[in-house]
């Protein structure tokens, strides 16, 4: 009995007594850190996440006592690429969770709570920051002897199935130079347990030229919100955004390239041979960037017609020719003859129609678009709280939930005489890939309110024995102080304040009036700035005291 009891002890003791082949042991590697991003601004690399509270076998809470942020430029990598050729960025410690509470029966209190942990780094699921300021020589790709051994052989086995389907019948189009590859510097987030990695998570970061930075934004205060207004830089580019699909159309051979208007010269060859199917006046084209997943259908080829002179002649003739339709894209001159269709094989070709390659296609641009971050960050002289090591600080903060697109945002969470700092950023999206520029120069403001209350509203009066009451309605404002009851004699008397201080109740009962007397009476507001801020005069009433 005793050798049986130690052997489930030995094997599993949550398996102990059950049929079946054991359980297998429990990973102790923490999972994938959740919430991770990357964001480049300038030359400035953010890296957020949160840290896991679970292990990989969705064990809780998590076996890990450091998050840990590698970097590696270069296209490509795996783990262990990194492990013997990347850089740690930065080391996060993880403090231990604190043990759970010990089970109470329903007549015991149960114990205290243990003290906070004070030992330094982060508790699990909580949000974390590790910056990487890219130094020029960060900027270099690294060479992974491995990756480029791959690609050796991958060259080398497909110029050897080109050399054996031989030349082909049709030369491909000139599409041009293939566009080399963006520099990436890729960031890999991984929560360690002692000397064993946990599921890591990848994230690329472009390292393109940055877009201009914005100027110094003007910022104007009103009565519920800052508003910061920027001018869009120089330099910012503009692309056209071409639909999925572009119309078939004839392209110009080597001898007459094609034209169509460019931001500079107004007409110009198309490099790559692809235009969007439509280009408004003034705008730019699509800048060449990395294949995406937008496909486009490659334009036909030209091809000399197939039918002479005097049969394209005769053909005119016979039939009139259709009007021809406007089109934003150049075609042929007028009177040339059509191009003619490849034949599929066993067929001719069909006259006026161009000749085209189906088994070719040319993949699209993914998207490039243009927006703005606005930051608050700290005022001169500010001095930052010490927090624990990787702890998010407060700021600076993004306050755009995303880039804005247009050239102005509101701040509507300031408080009265707190200043507030604001630089934007340009945002430069392709894909999924956002690099933001060098910030704008610093703006800042310290709000102070003199914005009046609302007039009150719907003043009315009441006379009675030896007394004139007054009753108006509320004012809405949420720093309102109370209202001042103003009053003047009919026969021309100025207004003056019957009450010193502000009231809050929206009535008043005026004892102070003379039999026989025609009385004018008006309200106004006040709000508890300092000063304070009174509003214009309500409406005026009259009555005549009994």
């Amino acid at each position: 009995m005793l050798v049986a009891l130690a052997t489930c002890l030995a094997v599993a003791t949550a398996a102990c007594g059950k049929k079946g082949p054991p359980l297998p042991p429990f990973a102790k590697a923490p999972a994938v850190p959740p919430e991770t991003s990357a964001r480049r601004m300038g030359d400035r690399v953010e890296i957020r996440f949160t840290v896991p509270t679970r292990d990989i076998d969705a064990q809780e809470p998590a076996s890990i006592d450091r998050v840990e942020v590698w970097a590696l430029t270069t296209p490509t990598a795996t783990p262990e690429h990194f492990r013997k050729y990347g850089t740690l960025v930065g080391s996060v410690p993880v403090r231990r969770p604190p043990p759970p509470p010990p089970d109470v029966e329903e007549d015991e209190e149960p114990p205290p709570p243990p003290p906070p942990s004070t030992e330094p780094g982060l508790d699990q699921g909580q949000p974390g920051l590790i910056v990487d300021e890219l130094t020029p020589d960060e900027f270099e790709p690294v060479a992974i002897p491995e990756v480029e051994k791959a690609r050796a052989r991958e060259e080398e086995a497909r110029r050897r199935r080109l050399e054996q389907m031989g030349e082909p019948k049709l030369p491909p189009p000139d599409v041009g130079r293939p566009l080399d590859p963006a520099p990436m510097r890729i960031y890999l987030i991984v929560g360690r347990n002692g000397g064993r990695w946990g599921a890591p998570q990848r994230i690329p970061v472009p390292l393109t030229p940055l877009p201009p930075a914005p100027a110094a934004p003007e910022v104007t205060l009103e009565e519920k919100q800052i508003r910061i207004a920027w001018i869009e830089p120089e330099g910012v580019r503009r692309p056209v955004h071409a639909g999925t699909a572009a119309p078939s159309r004839p392209v110009a051979t080597a001898a007459a390239p094609a034209a169509v208007p460019t931001a500079e010269t107004g007409a110009g060859p198309i490099a790559g041979g692809d235009t969007p199917a439509s280009v408004e006046p003034g705008q730019d084209l699509e800048p060449l960037l990395p294949p995406g997943d937008e496909v486009r259908p490659l334009p036909p080829l030209m091809t000399p017609s197939e039918e002479t002179p005097d049969e394209t002649a005769e053909s005119a003739e016979s039939e009139p020719a259709a009007p021809a339709e406007p089109s934003s894209v150049p075609g042929p001159p007028q009177g040339a003859a059509e191009p003619a269709t490849e034949a599929a094989p066993g067929e001719p070709a069909a006259a006026g129609e161009p000749a085209v390659l189906p088994s070719r296609s040319l993949a699209g641009f993914p998207r490039t678009t243009i927006g703005y971050n606005v930051y608050l960050v700290p005022p001169p002289g500010w001095t930052p709280v010490e927090g624990q090591p990787g702890e998010v600080p407060l700021l600076p903060r993004r306050l755009t939930p995303s880039p804005v697109a247009t050239l102005t945002f509101a701040d509507p969470l300031f408080e009265v005489g707190v200043e507030r700092c604001y630089v934007v950023r340009t945002v430069e999206t392709t894909g999924t890939m956002v690099v933001e520029s060098a910030p704008s120069p610093a703006v800042c403001v310290t709000p102070q309110d003199t914005f009046p209350p609302a007039p009150p509203a719907s003043l009315a009066a009441v006379a009675s024995e030896g007394a004139i009451s007054l009753i108006w309605d509320p004012n809405s404002e949420p720093d309102l102080a109370g209202y001042l009851v103003l009053r003047a004699e009919a026969a021309g008397g100025a207004l003056e304040p019957l009450t010193k201080e502000p009231i809050r109740e929206t009535t008043y009962r005026d004892t102070t009036v003379k039999r026989g007397v025609r009385y004018v009476y008006a309200v106004v507001a006040v709000d508890k700035a300092t000063p304070p801020n009174q509003s214009a005069p309500s409406n005026r009433v009259e009555e005549v005291a009994r």
